[in-house]
C-alpha cells in the first residue's frame, strides 16, 4: 500500500490517504527508432544518456546486476508537448533527431503504433517512430549537454542481445530495437 498525500499548487496538504495503486497524469511521448546501414549491417542510434535507469534504491540479490548508474543507453525520446496530430508528433519525432543526436533525418519518420508505458500507474503514451539517419547529415538544431553525451551505433541484433542479457535497461529503446529489425525484414 501507498500513502499518498495530495498538494496545491502552492504546496499546501490537501489531504493523505493509503491506496493500492496510485494514478498520476503522464505526460505523453515520441520514441523514435533511428537507424543506418553501415558496413550491410543495420544498425541503431543510440546514446548514453543522464537520465536514470528505473531502479534508483538498491534492490533485493537478483541474476541480473541491479546497479543504479545515472548513465543508461537510450534511443532518441521527446516528451510531447501539446502535439495531438500524428504529424506534430512525426516533427516532434524530426526535432528530437536534431536536437539529440545532432543530425538531420534522411526523411519522414514513419509512425508504427503506441504503447502505455507505465499500465496501471499512469496514462502516458509512447508513440513510435522509424527514421533512417545518414550519419554524415549534421543538423544545425541547437542542443544541450543533458541531450548528447555519447552517441554511437550499435547492430541491431546486438542492441536486443544486450536488451535481453540486461546490460540495456530501456525498455523503450528494445521496443525500438524489435521495431526497426522487423520493419527491416519486411514483417
Amino acid at each position: 500500500r501507498f500513502t499518498v498525500t495530495n498538494h496545491d499548487s502552492r504546496g499546501k496538504t490537501l489531504g493523505t490517504y493509503e491506496a493500492d495503486v496510485a494514478l498520476r497524469r503522464g505526460i505523453d511521448a515520441v520514441d523514435v527508432g533511428c537507424y543506418t546501414w553501415i558496413d550491410g549491417e543495420l544498425c541503431m542510434l543510440v546514446k548514453r544518456g543522464v537520465r536514470p535507469v528505473i531502479a534508483i534504491r538498491a534492490l533485493d540479490e537478483h541474476p541480473l546486476s541491479t546497479d543504479p548508474s545515472p548513465l543508461g543507453i537510450e534511443g532518441i525520446a521527446e516528451s510531447l508537448e501539446g502535439e495531438t496530430s500524428l504529424a506534430e508528433i512525426a516533427e516532434r519525432a524530426k526535432q528530437g533527431i536534431r536536437e539529440e543526436a545532432g543530425l538531420e533525418p534522411s526523411h519522414q519518420p514513419t509512425y508504427v503504433g503506441y504503447t502505455y508505458p507505465s499500465p496501471g500507474a499512469n496514462l502516458e503514451r509512447a508513440y513510435s517512430y522509424l527514421s533512417e539517419v545518414i550519419p554524415n547529415s549534421p543538423s544545425t538544431a541547437q542542443h544541450t549537454l543533458d541531450e548528447i553525451v555519447d552517441l554511437f551505433y550499435l547492430p541491431v541484433d546486438t542492441l536486443i542481445e544486450l536488451a535481453d542479457r540486461g546490460i540495456i535497461r530501456d525498455p523503450r529503446l528494445e521496443l525500438s530495437a524489435h521495431l526497426v529489425k522487423a520493419a527491416m525484414e519486411g514483417r
